[in-house]
């Protein structure tokens, strides 16, 4: 699992990273998005493409 915090508190940041997960069938590629934090300093974890295959 991605870290839920990197010291950037307060701070407006945007980072996006492709994983490949692995299903018992077949496997769909997910790009997750992290824009910021909210007030208590918790990434929002946002999922902006799902894809069937890379």
């Amino acid at each position: 699992m991605p870290p839920g915090n990197d010291g950037r508190l307060g701070r407006t940041f945007l980072r996006c990273r492709q994983r490949v997960v692995w299903n018992i069938s077949s496997s769909f590629c997910s790009r997750y998005c992290f824009g910021g934090v909210d007030r208590l300093g918790v990434e929002r974890k946002r999922i902006l493409t799902r894809l069937s295959a890379c």
